[in-house]
């Protein structure tokens, strides 16, 4: 790992240091890779900046969640995304953890706005977010200026067995100002 990279992998989970950027969704959030043994429905709805989103969970998820987050840049006039970090992330023992990171926060922030649950395991059943004020997100200080892809999946580690479940991927892509 390069000292750059360590260095935005540092920043990312040091508390308050974020900055108030604007910014604008480019694409629309899209999760177009499901499981549907997780899934039975999923819909996101993005409109005047308000995020809302409906899914009906059809198993538990346990402890062993993991979140792989990949971010991607791209220069002004091109169309292609170049790929500067990314990161996995334990979501049922950052749920439960004390401290406070950008990715807790944003993730309370889920909450306040819809029915998640604070704490693994999450129970089968429909969850939701209403109107979710997107433009107030934090943003770390570290993503200067200009476009960004978000791609995150979720993967289920199986009790007492190196097998996993892809359970979903979903993607976005923002400017920020």
């Amino acid at each position: 790992m390069n000292a750059q990279i360590a260095f935005i992998i540092v920043l990312s989970f040091i508390p308050n240091i974020y900055m108030k950027s604007t910014f604008s969704i480019l694409k629309s959030p899209t999760c177009d890779e499901i499981n549907p043994n997780y899934f039975g429905n999923i819909s996101l709805n993005l409109k005047n900046n308000k995020l809302s989103m409906d899914m009906d969970l059809l198993r538990t998820i346990h402890s062993g969640l993991r979140v792989n987050v990949f971010l991607f840049t791209r220069k002004l006039k091109s169309d292609d995304f170049q790929s500067f970090y990314q990161f996995s992330l334990d979501m049922c023992s950052m749920l439960d953890k004390q401290n406070s990171n950008i990715l807790k926060k944003w993730f309370s922030t889920f909450m306040a706005c819809g029915n998640f649950e604070r704490r693994c395991p999450v129970q089968p059943k429909h969850y939701y977010i209403k109107d979710y004020l997107v433009h107030k997100l934090e943003i770390p200080s570290f993503l200067f200026p200009g476009f960004y892809r978000l791609k995150f999946n979720m993967i289920q580690s199986k009790c007492q067995s190196k097998s996993k479940d892809f359970i979903i991927g979903c993607v976005v892509e923002v400017e920020i100002k």
